[in-house]
């Protein structure tokens, strides 16, 4: 089982903004990406985390439930870590007028 605080260092370390270029040698035009969701499993339960741009805010999707968490990162990052749910994918947005 995963360790709060291995959960915890891994997530804290996760930039919220890519710069495409850099990530990829192969993107012709600056851009970048913004984090947008991330998906983590504990056990045989998924859980997802996405951002709505709209309302600048976090939301948790588990157990059949729905959960606001807050404006910033680290609150997905706390609820991780408390949880000890092991991230599997981070998702990422392409800014349309960048790209």
């Amino acid at each position: 089982m995963a360790q709060p605080n291995a959960i915890h260092a891994a997530l804290s370390l996760v930039d919220s903004t890519l710069d495409l270029q850099v990530a990829f040698k192969s993107v012709p035009q600056p851009a970048t990406a913004s984090l947008r969701g991330l998906l983590a499993t504990s056990g045989s339960s998924c859980h997802s985390f996405a951002f709505d741009a709209a309302n600048s805010m976090w939301f948790a999707h588990g157990d059949g439930t729905v959960a606001a968490l807050g404006e910033d990162w680290e609150s997905v990052v706390s609820k991780c870590s408390l949880g000890r749910l092991k991230p599997v994918l981070l998702i990422y947005q392409i800014h349309a007028s960048n790209y």
